[in-house]
């Protein structure tokens, strides 16, 4: 793997794609969603789901009740009826949590309160069974953190968006394949690592307004690929700013 990066690599510098001297400021005329659509679709991937994780400590005293206050909060914010789902929660005086699911009309939704060392956080993940109308479900996250008092960039959240392409891609197709994906979002190339049958790619994209620091460098678009034996199809995912561990 080491030899195909550092081919992608040469690839890039020699094109002019990687682009490393330039100014890094974003300008982010559509949301992060729209972006990760317009990668897919040069892709010439079939939209198949979405997905979406959003993290964030909050302020209190850790208590139980607190907790499962916390997520009622936010499956209220989805339209969840309380008394229709259980809240399993635990405490041993040092360690507490507050975990509930729920069906949404497209999807899942799972909501997780922690409190360690004083510290509480709050973790939800949305799975959604099609690729479109993640933003809606983004603005109701949102929504839900500034009830407990976050918002902005107190709030990271993660956005996949996940399809198929019926076609097998050689080491030669897959340099053409990330070219034009991370070239229609003006992405810079920063790295590629490929593990168990799958293959990743990042970047940093000046159309997506939130980034991460890797190795020094700012990463907030991620690319991966998988071939799936028992569809005979690739499994394409496009991310921000990270690819979610759930891959």
């Amino acid at each position: 793997m080491k030899k195909i990066s550092a081919i992608i690599l040469v690839v890039m510098l020699v094109a002019g794609w990687s682009r490393w001297g330039a100014k890094e400021e974003a300008i982010p005329p559509s949301s992060e969603i729209e972006v990760l659509e317009s990668a897919l679709s040069a892709a010439r991937a079939q939209p198949l789901r979405g997905e979406l994780h959003a993290w964030a400590e909050i302020n209190g005293d850790g208590s139980l009740l607190e907790l499962e206050s916390a997520v009622a909060v936010i499956v209220k914010e989805f339209g969840l009826n309380r008394q229709e789902y259980d809240i399993n929660s635990r405490s041993n005086g040092q360690y507490a949590y507050a975990h509930m699911e729920g069906d949404l009309a497209d999807g899942v939704l799972k909501v997780t309160a922690t409190s360690v060392a004083m510290e509480t956080t709050v973790e939800v993940s949305i799975f959604q069974n099609r690729a479109e109308g993640l933003g809606l479900h983004v603005s109701r996250l949102k929504t839900a953190f500034t009830l407990l008092g976050e918002e902005g960039k107190n709030v990271k959240i993660t956005t996949c968006l996940e399809g198929t392409l019926n076609a097998r891609l050689k080491d030669s197709d897959k340099l053409n394949f990330v070219y034009v994906v991370f070239n229609s979002i003006n992405a810079i190339y920063r790295g590629a690592v490929e593990a168990k049958g799958i293959s990743l790619w990042s970047g940093w994209s000046p159309l997506i307004s939130d980034a991460v620091d890797a190795g020094g460098k700012q990463v907030n678009f991620c690319l991966s690929l998988r071939w799936d034996a028992d569809v005979c199809k690739n499994i394409i995912r496009v991310a921000t700013p990270v690819m979610p561990s759930s891959y």
